[in-house]
């Protein structure tokens, strides 16, 4: 399974979240991607799109 994690800086808490997907990237790919800096032009948008449309889970911290 790929699971897609968007780190936006939101939730207070993210320990127990970055716990459960340190154990779920032992069997699963599990990527990254630091949005929380992101600006809406930045380029960098199209290429998160399409890794979203291709991840079977998101998980947004």
């Amino acid at each position: 399974m790929s699971v897609m994690v968007l780190d936006t800086g939101l939730f207070p808490d993210r320990e127990t979240v970055d716990a459960a997907l340190q154990q779920l990237g032992n069997t699963h790919t599990v990527t990254r991607h630091d949005v929380s800096k992101m600006t809406p032009d930045d380029a960098a948008w199209d290429e998160l799109v399409n890794a979203i449309l291709k991840a079977d889970r998101i998980i947004t911290l």
